[in-house]
């Protein structure tokens, strides 16, 4: 606990003990000097916890305004990182679309060749194009024989290979 809130918490609790303590003494006649003084103590005590409310106010206001900072500049770079990974997946795309027409393949293996290279099963790629297993695996077999490649792997790599180079 921080030393704010536990004075915090002393003052309040030392008011309240004043609060009751002046309602005591009022009602069995206490003389008006006590009660002027203990009066005094009170309002301090309050005065002071409120003057301590306020300054936490301040600061939490504060820090959400920062906070509220923080999140616009984060959002910025979030939409500039989409931005610019659209703009590099589009490219990407564009690559694999040519380096597919350079193979001569057909529009079927271009759509094949693309679901192997998200990692689609011959299985997955068969019920997501409603043909059958041994179509799509007819299918690769034409497109790793056009690009010269062996396998899943190796066309994967094709174009994969150079995104995962350490810098320089």
């Amino acid at each position: 606990m921080s030393i704010e809130r536990l004075s915090g918490a002393a003052l309040l609790v030392v008011g309240v003990l004043l609060a009751v303590d002046v309602r005591d003494d009022l009602l069995h006649g206490s003389d008006f000097l006590h009660v002027a003084a203990e009066v005094m103590a009170f309002t301090i005590c309050a005065v002071v916890l409120g003057w301590q409310v306020v300054g936490v106010v301040r600061r939490w206001r504060s820090d959400a305004v920062a906070m509220e900072g923080r999140v616009k500049h984060l959002e910025i770079e979030r939409d500039a990182w989409r931005t610019k990974s659209k703009e590099l997946l589009a490219g990407l795309g564009s690559a694999v679309d040519a380096q597919f027409r350079q193979w001569g393949l057909s529009a079927a293996e271009k759509e094949v060749g693309l679901l192997i290279l998200k990692g689609l099963s011959h299985k997955e790629i068969a019920t997501l194009r409603q043909s059958s297993e041994r179509t799509v695996r007819q299918q690769a077999a034409s497109i790793y024989a056009k690009s010269g490649l062996e396998g899943k792997a190796g066309l994967a790599a094709f174009f994969l290979e150079d995104l995962f180079l350490p810098n320089g």
